[in-house]
């Protein structure tokens, strides 16, 4: 600014800005610079006309993979041990990355710490433990038992199971007692023809009239399970009554009706009544009936005492004879010439009285007690003559309602079928005049636009199961109940508690439901029935059989405590194609031995050998017994003798004869068979003269090998040895195998040699070891690979691409290799190339730059930021003199002697002296 100042006018230094890409930055103003996470701030001081300029670095941030975090920011870091959660913090004057949260894996999931999930394959709860401690976390996951297992299924606390076998049905309650969780019987029932019933409940038996009871006891989770027996009624002709019930006999004398009480602990047959017979009809007790030839009304009178009737019939009049018909007691009637009759009863007598004349209605006549009936459209009326006092006239006897034009009497009722309802005519008599009402009430359910009765049932089905509904009354209410519910297999209703077979997986399933709130909760319940094999189901003490080229076997299908498998029955020989039984014996004409056929059974696998016993010596094609002798045709004498188990052809007299030639004492022959070769020699023992078994060898691949001799075997890297053992004229003969390398891909190795393999994840390299008795390949070394190549175990390697110094970390356990690379950064990313840690460089802008290490990452820290001279070329602080460029009021002066300071904390201040300079 151009100023006076005393007597001077001149220009004065009002502001000096940094410059920041080639742009004006005002002093104090402040930016971000993000490839460094730094807030850069601009310093400015004007002394004597003279401005001094720095830009102050502050770090507001934190710096991963490139990327700059503000402070309060989190990222997330995941390996196969955790998940772990870095927040960028300030703590005094630095920045940088503290562990925030970690969390455990499962299943390739991260689960938080405190967190629980459950794993229904072990029925426990885990829960994720994390403690964080020096930047570190140390992670574990600890279990807890939140249900039952059974049948690989896992059942909640609380969930119930069930269980049958031949005595009862059991449900167990999944419980927790204590710090432990398991089963507990929760209740036990009976079984009755294959139902289950449940403890307390009753049931009838038909055929002998008893009501049996189930009494269940459970102690020490263990049910003790018996049934009571209690008559309900009693039996007669076959037939169970219920208490209560009554059954009827009649004879020549009467009729009587018998009724099933229980009197004590007893129930029996008591009379309840007596009736007599009037022309084949009974006729109860007390009743009355008349006889219209004498006009007399008869009476059954019947006494019952200890069980036994008495039965008589009273006689007394009821009427008068009128013609053919009876006129009653106390009745009147009119005659023919309107003369009113009436019939009386003195001592026992009836006889007729005529008294008056009658009532006359429309011209007619009619006696007293007659009736007459008048209809209209609100009822129907019935009108008497009678005798009121010294008058006689008509009086209203009765009314009755009309309902579709039919009269209905008093107090009778009907039912609507469209409405569900039962109407009731109520009819009031008053001073000769009656007051009709037809008052209603429901007697059954709608449904469908039909009427069911109480007590009548509806059904229904749907996809899920099939229901059952009663029309009940509830206090004044009449509506539908859910009474029962059943289940649906294909396409077919099951009622609940019934069981059915699926022979494709031989379960028995069983239908489950419960009722609450007039809803219905279904549920099928499987348990095995019998056994598979060959898609064919098989019932529990089945049998099937199996034959292979060892033996025949007999399996039987059992059920084990709550399983139900196969188990070995029995197992039997094969000779020529045939099963011989275990035990069986068999004689063998070519070799004179008698086989017998051993069986072993263990762990439901079956042991087979045959063994054998001579049972003579061999003469030509027959077998000669033991201790017999006979003469061959050179004459010679021979014995079947038996020595050791052994059946062998004993000459007296002569030599040894072996196909029919005669050997000399002290003669050979060999023998040669599939399993050996042998050396027989002719000698006398004692007095007897025979073949005594000198030497055997061992066949390997049709040649002879002495005994103790050895050859190897390339393609089971074994040495073989033969051991032959001679006792009692014979040989054991055996091929022992001791391996002297190890095998891979049809090749054999010495003890000692090394192979190599190579996968995605590794380079292996084994070596053939003896480890006591065995010989194998164990793991020596184990390398990475990196781009192709095998990288040995604690070798290491640079990445240029992303500065990080790469280390193949390798541990050996149990013959397996855990493989590894671990990375660390050795310098920083600039352009093209990395610079490494602590090394300092000038970019283009003429930034020093470090490179430091912090927190395990190394990131590119802008020191200070140097002068540039005339041409461009970057002078660092006290670097010596040079020429420099100075902007004026848009004017550029060069100055010779300049120097490069330092000016504030990481800024740069060019002072140049005014020597000579030059504008341009």
């Amino acid at each position: 600014m151009c100023e006076k100042v005393g007597r001077k006018v001149g220009w004065s230094l009002s502001s000096a800005a940094c410059i920041y890409k080639g742009k004006c930055k005002d002093s104090q103003s402040t930016w971000r610079v993000a490839s460094s996470c730094m807030e850069e701030k601009c310093v400015s001081t004007i002394r004597n006309n003279r401005a001094k300029l720095s830009i102050e670095e502050t770090p507001y941030g934190c710096i991963y993979n490139k990327k700059c975090y503000k402070i309060g920011d989190y990222r997330s870091y995941k390996d196969k041990v955790g998940c772990y959660k870095y927040k960028c913090e300030k703590v005094d004057r630095k920045v940088g990355w503290s562990l925030s949260s970690a969390a455990c894996i499962y299943k390739g999931r991260c689960k938080d710490s405190q967190s629980t999930w459950r794993v229904t394959s072990s029925c426990m709860e885990q829960k994720c433990v994390s403690t964080i401690r020096k930047n570190k976390a140390k992670m574990s996951i600890e279990e807890t038992p939140y249900g039952c297992i059974h049948n690989k299924k896992c059942y909640k606390i609380g969930d119930y199971r069930s269980y049958k076998d031949k005595v009862g049905c059991y449900k167990y309650m999944c419980e927790r007692v204590g710090r432990k969780v398991g089963w507990s019987l929760s209740s036990a029932a009976c079984i009755y023809k294959g139902k289950c019933k449940d403890s307390q409940s009753t049931w009838r038996v038909a055929s002998s009239c008893m009501e049996e009871k189930c009494v269940s006891t459970i102690r020490n989770n263990r049910a003790k399970l018996s049934i009571e027996e209690t008559p309900y009624g009693c039996i007669y002709n076959k037939k169970c009554y219920k208490i209560g019930d009554y059954r009827s006999y009649k004879d020549k004398v009467g009729c009587y009706k018998y009724k099933c009480e229980k009197v004590g602990r007893k129930v029996g047959w008591s009379l309840s009544s007596a009736a007599c017979i009037y022309k084949g009809k009974c006729k109860d007790s007390q009743s009355t009936w008349r006889v219209a030839s004498s006009c007399m009304e008869q009476k059954c009178v019947s006494t019952i005492r200890n069980n036994r009737a008495k039965l008589s019939i009273e006689e007394t009049p009821y009427g008068c004879k009128e013609g053919k018909t009876c006129k009653g007691i106390g009745s009147t009637w009119i005659d023919s010439k309107c003369s009113v009759h009436k019939c009386r009863l003195s001592y026992g007598a009836a006889y007729n009285d005529i008294v008056s004349t009658g009532c006359i209605h429309n011209k007619k006549c009619y006696k007293i007690g007659d009736y007459r009936s008048y209809k209209d459209k609100v009822g129907c009326y019935k009108y008497m003559c009678e005798r009121v006092g010294r008058k006689v006239g008509w009086s209203l006897s009765s009314a009755a309602c009309i309902y579709k034009g039919r009269c209905k009497d008093s107090q009778s009722t009907w039912r609507v079928a469209s409405s569900c309802m039962e109407e009731k005519c109520v009819s009031t008599i008053r001073n000769n005049r009656a007051k009709l009402s037809i008052e209603e009430t429901p007697y059954g359910c709608i449904y469908n636009k039909k009427c069911y009765k109480i007590g009548d049932y509806r059904s229904y089905k749907d996809k899920v199961g099939c229901y059952k509904y009663k029309c009940e009354k509830v206090d004044s209410k009449v509506g539908w109940s859910l009474s029962s519910a059943a289940c649906i297999y294909k396409g077919r209703c099951k009622d609940s508690q019934s069981t059915w077979r699926v022979t494709s997986s031989c379960m028995e399933q069983k239908c489950v439901s419960t009722i609450r709130n007039n809803r219905a909760k279904l549920s099928i319940e499987e348990t095995p029935y019998g056994c598979i094999y060959n898609k064919k189901c098989y019932k529990i003490g089945d049998y099937r059989s199996y034959k292979d080229k060892v033996g025949c076997y007999k399996y039987k299908c059992e059920k084990v405590g709550r399983k139900v498998g196969w188990s070995l029955s029995s197992a039997a020989c094969i000779y020529k194609g045939k099963c011989k039984d275990s035990q069986s014996t068999w004689r063998v004409a070519s070799s004179c031995m008698e086989q017998k056929c051993v069986s072993t059974i263990r762990n439901n696998r079956a042991k087979l050998s045959i063994e054998e016993t001579p049972y003579g010596c061999k003469e030509g094609k027959t077998c000669k017994g033991i201790g017999s002798t006979w003469i061959d045709s050179k004459c010679s004498v021979h014995k079947c003798r038996l020595s050791y188990g052994a059946a062998y052809n004993d000459i007296v007299s002569t030599g040894c004869i072996h196909n029919k030639k005669c050997y000399k004492i002290g003669d050979y022959r060999s023998y040669k068979d599939k399993v050996g070769c042998y050396k027989y020699m002719c000698e006398r023992v004692g007095r007897k003269v025979g073949w005594s078994l000198s030497s055997a060898a061992c066949i390997y691949k049709g040649k002879c090998k002495d005994s103790q001799s050895t050859w190897r075997v390339a393609s089971s890297c074994m040495e073989q040895k033969c051991v032959s053992t001679i006792r009692n004229n014979r040989a054991k003969l055996s091929i022992e195998e001791t391996p002297y390398g190890c095998i891979y891909n049809k090749k054999c190795y010495k003890i000692g040699d090394y192979r190599s393999y190579k996968d995605k994840v590794g380079c292996y390299k084994y070596m053939c070891e003896r480890v006591g008795r065995k010989v194998g390949w164990s793991l020596s070394s184990a390398a990475c690979i990196y781009k192709g190549k095998c990288k040995d175990s604690q070798s290491t390697w640079r990445v240029a691409s992303s500065c990080m110094e790469q280390k193949c970390v390798s541990t050996i356990r149990n013959n397996r290799a855990k493989l590894s690379i671990e990375e660390t950064p050795y310098g920083c990313k600039e352009g093209k190339t990395c610079k490494g840690i602590g090394s300092t460089w000038i970019d283009s802008k003429c930034s020093v730059h470090k490179c430091r290490l912090s927190y395990g990452a190394a990131y590119n820290d802008i020191e200070r930021t140097v002068c540039t001279d005339r041409k461009g070329v970057c002078k660092d602080w006290n670097s010596g003199t040079f020429e420099g460029v100075v902007n004026s009021y848009g004017m550029k002066t060069v100055f010779k002697n300049c120097i490069c300071q330092k000016y504030g904390l990481k800024g740069s201040k060019m002072t140049c002296k005014k020597t000579s300079s030059s504008y341009f």
